[in-house]
């Protein structure tokens, strides 16, 4: 299952902003829940109640750079019993370099 968020093309009218949606993928394409947040600044917040009505357990989860964060690490792994790949870049400037120097 693959998580990723995207604001909806054609949705901003006016002064109103797009809508930016939340979506769980699996992995032929379908999209299985997808939530409404009120910026892409909720999007890390979002992420476990995305995740939470599903049984993942023995899946393996991805997500984008934006959702490598320890909270979701420690919420996926102990309570979903989930593994995952994240993206690791310099928003995460210490774990980027550590993983960097381990050749």
């Amino acid at each position: 299952m693959a998580a990723d968020g995207k604001s909806a093309r054609g949705s901003r009218h006016g002064d109103t902003s797009a809508a930016h949606l939340l979506a769980a993928m699996t992995s032929d394409g379908r999209t299985v829940a997808q939530l409404q947040m009120q910026s892409k600044a909720n999007e890390i917040t979002c992420c476990a109640p995305l995740w939470d009505p599903f049984d993942l357990a023995g899946l393996v989860l991805t997500a984008d750079a934006l959702h490598t964060q320890r909270v979701h690490a420690v919420f996926l792994v102990g309570v979903k019993k989930v593994r995952y790949a994240f993206t690791v870049k310099k928003n995460r400037p210490k774990l980027h370099e550590r993983l960097r120097t381990l050749s």
